[in-house]
């Protein structure tokens, strides 16, 4: 009979989706061997239900009844739950390794010789002195390049203040005069033009106009628009009517509140058999606007109160400035993103 499986050191399944081992545990029938321990000498088969409670949350940071409750195996708990944290270690031992860390290194390195950590250890501050002496080297000769050079400052004509001539300036031979520095026999066109003639100003508006022309036909502007419109005639219908300079933070999130009958995101219930899954099933679940989609609108109303003169900051002292910037949006953009968190719902992916 093969040993049994045992949980590596600082494997954890804390921060890790664990919908994907709700779903291997789901139909799974029992192991055939020992089950898996956190520790070799603590067999899972002798731990009463407490101690297992407390060990999958540490484990994991959920709750095991919730959990067991997902896997729909409620005939014999204690069963159940010693199946659940048996098929939980393996997949830790699997997906659940801290960053950095190689997931073939054996817990048993823990009783490596002192002796030989010591001469990893020395090995390891040689390099590194070995690297900063590298780069000490390095630095000293791009200095003595530095200082090997001979550098030469040029002073552009028009900076020569009262000993710069603009009529014995050689002008460069283009369609409009524009003075030119002289280094030798080198010329260069200067950064200046002295007359106004050469300002083509019907070219520079025109370029205004086509980029102009360009935003407003965009998408994003489009949509910004419409939500604008769609803002408006919200703010027309509250009873205090107010406007786009008095809009408050709670108007705001009443906005956002309004806009989830348009959402597209259901949210399930712990106890829903559809919880973690995509799309809208007939469970009575509500449906809301999605996480990232409160986001951009809030930046979007944002960028429509900004336009309109109310900033970019919120002062709480005052109640003045951008409301999409006050600790309540903000709050309620994270509160969205909690309980959709929890319904196991992941954001979609470019």
């Amino acid at each position: 009979m093969p040993p049994p499986a045992v949980l590596r050191k600082r494997h954890t399944l804390t921060g890790k989706d664990i919908f994907p081992l709700i779903k291997r545990v789901r139909g799974a029938e029992g192991p055939a061997g020992p089950l898996a321990r956190l520790k070799m000498n603590a067999p899972t088969e002798t731990m009463t239900i407490s101690e297992m409670k407390t060990a999958f949350r540490e484990l994991s940071g959920e709750s095991l009844e919730e959990c067991l409750q997902m896997v729909g195996d409620t005939a014999n708990i204690e069963e159940g739950m010693k199946k659940l944290l048996h098929y939980a270690i393996i997949y830790a031992n699997e997906v659940g390794q801290p960053d950095g860390q190689d997931i073939s290194q054996d817990e048993q390195q823990v009783g490596e010789p002192q002796a030989k950590k010591q001469k990893k250890e020395h090995a390891l501050e040689k390099r590194i002195e070995e690297l900063e002496q590298s780069k000490r080297n390095e630095g000293e000769e791009e200095l003595k390049s530095l200082k090997a050079k001979d550098f030469e400052i040029e002073i552009p004509e028009w900076e020569k203040c009262d000993s710069f001539d603009p009529e014995k300036s050689v002008l460069e031979k283009r369609g409009h005069p524009t003075w030119i520095t002289l280094k030798e026999s080198d010329s260069k066109p200067a950064v200046h033009n002295f007359t106004g003639k050469s300002i083509d100003l019907f070219g520079i508006d025109e370029r205004l106009n086509d980029l102009k022309s360009r935003e407003e036909e965009s998408k994003q502007t489009k949509r910004r628009k419409s939500l604008e419109v769609r803002f408006k005639k919200f703010l027309l219908a509250l009873p205090h009517t107010p406007t786009i300079m008095s809009v408050t933070p709670k108007d705001i999130c009443r906005f956002l509140v309004w806009n989830d009958k348009l959402g597209k995101t259901q949210i399930h219930g712990m106890s829903c058999p559809h919880i973690g899954e995509f799309g809208i099933h007939r469970c009575g679940c509500a449906i809301r606007l999605a996480a990232g989609t409160v986001h951009g609108m809030v930046q979007s109303l944002s960028e429509i109160l900004c336009r309109h003169g109310r900033g970019r900051s919120w002062d709480v002292g005052t109640c003045s400035g951008n409301p999409c910037m006050s600790p309540e949006v903000q709050s309620y953009q994270k509160s969205c993103k909690d309980e959709q968190a929890k319904s196991r719902i992941l954001p979609k992916q470019a």
